[in-house]
């Protein structure tokens, strides 16, 4: 089980990733680790994400 360990999306001068309510953008896109637009629904609490957890079982047996 993962314990929270997720980035933070990059925030601009005034802490903002600029993204509000639904329209808030999945860490991995923010930070170019996935191509692909996706939308954050768990708040960027990433342990709760089975998104997540897929990409980093991925990067576990890609090693």
């Amino acid at each position: 089980m993962r314990t929270g360990n997720a980035q933070s999306p990059p925030a601009d001068k005034n802490g903002s990733n600029g993204f509000q309510g639904i329209f808030r953008l999945c860490t991995h896109a923010s930070t170019g680790r996935i191509q692909a637009p996706k939308i954050c629904i768990h708040n960027y609490e990433c342990y709760h994400c089975q998104f997540d957890q897929i990409l980093d079982d991925m990067d576990i047996h890609n090693q």
